[in-house]
């Protein structure tokens, strides 16, 4: 992680945008040698299909691949933080429904991703990291 640091650092807004994880993190990979790219989805404030942000969330998953969660605004769920990033370790898919573990610090619970999708007004974003 003290490696890591060094290209993705948060400024004063802390690292408030996809954008920049995915940025630094690639960064980090070329001065690395690493063979890996960062995939990353934006959830829009308005207009986001909340089928392609399960679909992207089942190709990290399937990859067993941790999932970065950007939560900008927590659509009146409890558990989660504003301006805040948590991971996500696995998901349950069935039908329209999305029930994903969240990882935040030592606490975890489950959150239910179409009712944040449903609640939020703020863009937030998800990242995983994908070998080639």
């Amino acid at each position: 992680m003290k490696d890591v640091w060094n290209f993705v650092t948060p400024n004063s807004c802390g690292i408030n945008r996809t954008e920049k994880f995915v940025n630094g993190s690639e960064r980090y990979f070329l001065a690395n040698n690493l063979k890996l790219n960062c995939e990353f989805f934006n959830h829009k404030i308005y207009g986001s299909d909340f089928a392609a942000l399960v679909n992207f969330l089942k190709s990290g998953f399937c990859l067993n691949q941790a999932i970065g969660f950007l939560n900008l605004q927590s659509g009146d769920i409890e558990q989660l933080e504003n301006n805040h990033w948590v991971t996500l370790a696995q998901g349950n898919f069935n039908g329209k429904n999305a029930e994903v573990t969240v990882f935040d610090g030592e606490k975890n619970f489950e959150l239910d991703l179409l009712l944040w999708h449903k609640k939020a007004k703020k863009q937030g974003g998800f990242v995983f990291y994908r070998p080639f």
